[in-house]
């Protein structure tokens, strides 16, 4: 998904609080398909076969900045970093994607 968000936007969508004034241009879910790197803000979604926050020291040598993290995740060893901790990363996805789709006055089929 292509979005032009600040941290501080994301902090107040989430209710949580940012570190750095960052902006994120891209999404993502998937650790295998970053293109942007420091302007990616990545969910690390719960899956059955795995969790996104098993790929999060990897994307963070990688350049990555943004993350959705749920609450108590470690985040002491990313000092550059900005986790917004939340209770429910797929309920945060989707307040974020929910956010972005009403800034457009467009008919949803």
């Amino acid at each position: 998904m292509q979005l032009d968000f600040q941290a501080r936007e994301i902090a107040a969508i989430l209710g949580t609080s940012n570190r750095f004034d960052d902006l994120y241009t891209a999404i993502s879910i998937d650790s295998r398909q970053i293109h942007s790197d420091y302007h990616t803000l990545f969910f690390a979604l719960p899956g059955k076969q795995t969790d996104g926050h098993h790929f999060i020291a990897v994307l963070y040598q990688e350049g990555v900045r943004g993350f959705v993290v749920k609450k108590g995740f470690v985040t002491d060893p990313y000092p550059e970093a900005n986790f917004y901790e939340v209770e429910d990363v797929i309920l945060a996805l989707q307040l974020v994607a929910q956010y972005h789709r009403n800034k457009f006055d467009i008919p949803v089929i």
